[in-house]
């Protein structure tokens, strides 16, 4: 026999089958209720009881998980306008004691440079910044990287402004955002694949690798990034030289004007294919991910995913912990990422929008 109860008995039930029942979800918490009582729309209010458990928003994540829609891609119309830098380790310790690899790639041509380091340093990769590239390809107008401390350091942030670069920071905690993670992706293979035998000698095949990455055709652009940064390919042998003699026919300024003109080719081809495959990744990416129903707003309240890690030391196991913690949005940030802040106002960077949920 079910009891209908009066309306001020209520929450005391709803408590008691769900508070108390180790926050059960709403299936098994209607189900536990319904053997005893009856009132009408109990189902309706039982389910907005549980969507706002405080308990239940910090420690069940989305049954569905819910991603947003790829973005459009970061516009460059011309080699090292923009490039983007990661780091990628630790490797096994080398024996000139190389533990990392600082990347730095152009978005345009996919030029890439890599450079083996012993530690994640800013001094040292401020220096490699500067020497490496700056010097020798040429200052870009913007620099992309994650929020590591390395990126964020004032002495990196200081070169940046001396040169007057722009620093576009990806999200937290999502490799996906970060431009260079499919080529950090081939040259995590190609390390394996030299230091299957030897893992102490890794870094000495890092030239070897850097110039099969920038001779080789990239599939977003159609041609290699030597070609599109030197407007012709690298010469492998001295006999390779005889191919432009044909060229010595003709004065310099008609030399400098076909130069010229090939290179608006060039970067006139690139852009449209760099465009047909940023559509074709982002088409087949949104065609398997949820789309949000609803942006955040500045000012509300969400929940972040909880990305502190295990630690014994202090006898604390993530697992077990709180997997989202409340905090504000404070602004959103391109297509899919939003600056934080906690509920007491201290910043807590970008985040992607993959691991928030509504508040």
């Amino acid at each position: 026999m079910k009891r209908v109860p009066q309306s001020d008995e209520i929450p005391e039930i709803l408590k008691e089958n769900h508070d108390d029942c180790f926050h059960l979800g709403y299936d098994k918490t209607l189900a536990r209720i319904r053997k005893r009582f009856y009132w009408p729309k109990m189902g309706p209010e039982i389910r907005k009881y549980i969507q706002s458990c405080q308990t239940c928003k910090e420690v069940k994540a989305p049954s569905v998980p819910v991603v947003p829609e790829m973005g459009n891609m970061r516009v460059a119309t011309r080699p090292w306008q923009i490039i983007s830098l990661d780091f990628v380790g630790p490797l096994p310790r080398s024996r000139k004691g190389n533990q990392h690899i600082l990347v730095i790639a152009d978005l345009f041509s996919k030029w890439v440079m890599i450079h083996p380091v012993r530690k994640l340093d800013s001094s040292a990769m401020c220096k490699i910044l500067r020497d490496q590239w700056f010097y020798r390809n040429s200052v870009p107008e913007v620099v992309i990287s994650d929020n590591g401390s390395t990126f964020t350091s004032n002495e990196f942030k200081n070169l940046l402004d001396q040169y007057g670069v722009t620093h576009w920071l990806n999200s937290r905690y999502h490799s996906q955002a970060n431009p260079v993670e499919r080529v950090n992706r081939t040259i995590n293979a190609a390390i394996r694949t030299y230091a299957k035998d030897d893992q102490r000698s890794w870094d000495l095949k890092i030239p070897e690798i850097e110039v099969i990455l920038n001779t080789t055709i990239h599939s977003s652009t159609g041609f290699t990034s030597y070609y599109i940064t030197h407007g012709q390919e690298l010469s492998e042998k001295g006999s390779d030289h005889k191919l432009y003699r044909h060229g010595e026919a003709m004065s310099e300024a008609e030399l400098v004007e076909r130069r010229k003109q090939m290179f608006e080719k060039i970067y006139e081809i690139v852009q449209k294919n760099l465009s047909k495959a940023h559509e074709a990744s982002q088409n087949h990416y949104n065609l398997r991910h949820r789309r949000f129903a609803k942006a955040f707003s500045p000012g509300q309240l969400v929940y972040r995913r909880n990305m502190k890690p295990s630690s014994a030391a202090d006898h604390y196991n993530a697992k077990y912990a709180a997997q989202f913690l409340p905090c504000k949005v404070k602004s959103k940030i391109g297509n899919s990422s939003y600056d934080l802040e906690d509920l007491s106002g201290k910043p807590l960077g970008v985040w992607p929008a993959a691991h928030l949920k509504p508040g």
